[in-house]
């Protein structure tokens, strides 16, 4: 619709925003996490806004993304549990894409307090040492596994210089690397790393194009998260822990953001949260 002002386009980018209201109804903040960001940037690039009337599509659709700033939802791992929209709740997989749809639906809003409460939780994550903590960012498990670079003071991506025995967990997203298992040398293979990046750099861009150093914080947190996958498919010799293949949507983000040249396949499609960014 944007790139070709074509009615037809715009007409069914509109009508599936509005077929998707409610549709999250009895679902978890987990399928929220992996799609809400995507109806949020089209509303936000068509431009529905709220106009005065109730009843538009614009006010329609602006009151359904809004409503999710308040709203309750599953626990994604105990459904007896209703719960708001936490950006950044935990350091795994799940709460990173929450994150970024929490910072994307602050954004579109132009809410500018949520935006900041976004951009404190993506600093705790990170690694920030000045970040405020308004979060209590859930790593028990990360920890458990003996993934943290401090057992007593842990991060959901270990900070810079961060080494164990002789090998580099700088980098390292501690709770989805317990995925593959307890630290070891070589670590279990795990994708979960990737799924993670595909909430914390979305999440990265938008505050950037906020007017926040998402990039640059914590050391290049971001940048240091694709170093580390990159650093273990060197070291071990499996090509799996970055193929170019996986989330290589978020690679294409990463190689612009720092001037990089990750590999990445010719063309990216849809991705988990975004898509397209070739």
């Amino acid at each position: 619709c944007v790139r070709l002002s074509d009615p037809v386009y715009c007409d069914r980018a509109r009508r599936g925003l509005l077929e998707a209201i409610g549709t999250e109804e009895g679902g978890r903040w987990l399928a929220v996490g992996r799609n809400m960001l995507s109806y949020t940037i089209a509303a936000d690039l068509l431009s529905l806004h709220a106009d005065g009337d109730p009843n538009s599509d614009g006010s329609r659709i602006e009151a359904w993304i809004a409503g999710f700033l308040t709203r309750t939802l599953s626990h994604n791992n105990d459904s007896s549990r209703q719960v708001p929209l936490i950006p950044f709740e935990s350091g795994s997989n799940a709460s990173a894409q929450e994150g970024a749809v929490y910072i994307a639906i602050a954004a579109y809003l132009g809410d500018r307090e949520a935006l900041n409460r976004g951009w404190d939780a993506f600093r705790t994550y990170a690694c920030d040492p000045s970040a405020p903590d308004r979060e209590d960012i859930d790593l028990a498990r990360g920890v458990d596994y003996g993934w943290a670079h401090d057992e007593s003071s842990p991060c959901a991506v270990n900070p810079k210089g961060t080494i164990k025995g002789s090998h580099r967990i700088d980098g390292a997203i501690i709770n989805d690397m317990r995925r593959g298992g307890h630290y070891t040398w070589e670590p279990g293979y795990t994708s979960y790393p990737w799924v993670g990046l595909e909430g914390f750099v979305p999440a990265a861009l938008m505050l950037h194009r906020a007017g926040y150093p998402a990039f640059q914080v914590a050391d290049k947190a971001v940048l240091r998260t694709a170093e580390y996958l990159w650093y273990l498919r060197n070291e071990t010799g499996n090509v799996d822990w970055f193929d170019g293949k996986r989330a290589d949507e978020v690679v294409h983000l990463v190689n612009i953001a720092y001037g990089r040249n990750y590999p990445t396949t010719d063309a990216t499609g849809a991705g988990r949260t975004v898509g397209f960014t070739d």
